[in-house]
């Protein structure tokens, strides 16, 4: 459905001709289209919107503009009113808008937290992977000689709050979880993770007590 309002106008009468629900707080997206009807309706067209006491003129560009974003703010009454006027001068009566109210409020949207978890996981996985061991074919990262344990705990004044981490291959994904909750999430593709030919290489993290990335070229 195209984001539009539209109306028509037969002499000083303006009504509401569609069913588009308006939603407030959007920019540039949805406008209003008019059909004049008599002749008395000459350029220019304007259109006024009000709303809480306030009024917002837009002028008619092939009988059509932009709702302006103020009329859709979230503040004042939860419906406003659209009319119309022309020449020297014509003008119609008012045509009700009901607005819904939406659920965005500036400054509140927060950046998701696996973002900063995920470069708390790599940070850690980074400072204790200090060697690597060859068996056969196999890579296993070592910390101080030992395998890496397959928890890292987070700092207490970090994303995790001094919470664990969790690590496992789920087939097609390293995911991670914290200890204390059965949801696992997705820390990277395996997909992603590209040999020096541009393959994916083999990628094993095995959970019996250590956490081991195994890889082959």
């Amino acid at each position: 459905m195209e984001p539009v309002i539209t109306f028509d106008v037969t002499n000083q009468i303006i009504k509401r001709t569609d069913n588009f629900k308006v939603v407030s707080d959007s920019r540039n997206y949805l406008k209003a289209r008019f059909t004049f009807n008599t002749p008395e309706w000459i350029e220019p067209k304007t259109a006024l919107f009000e709303r809480g006491g306030k009024c917002w003129a837009q002028l008619l560009e092939k009988d059509a503009c932009l709702v302006p974003w103020e009329f859709l703010g979230a503040n004042g009454m939860g419906h406003g009113y659209v009319s119309v006027y022309c020449g020297n001068l014509v003008t119609s009566n008012q045509e009700i808008i009901h607005i819904i109210h939406s659920g965005y409020r500036e400054g509140e949207t927060p950046k998701p937290p696996e973002e900063n978890i995920y470069q708390e996981i790599l940070r850690k996985i980074d400072a204790k992977a200090d060697d690597l061991k060859l068996d056969g074919t196999f890579l296993t990262l070592l910390s101080d000689g030992k395998e890496i344990g397959n928890r890292i705990r987070l700092p207490s004044g970090g994303e995790g709050g001094g919470r664990e981490i969790e690590l496992k291959n789920n087939g097609t994904a390293i995911q991670w979880r914290y200890t204390d909750s059965n949801e696992w999430q997705e820390l990277i593709l395996l997909e992603e993770l590209k040999g020096k030919d541009g393959q994916t290489p083999d990628f094993e993290i095995r959970t019996n007590g250590h956490l081991i990335a195994i890889y082959k070229e």
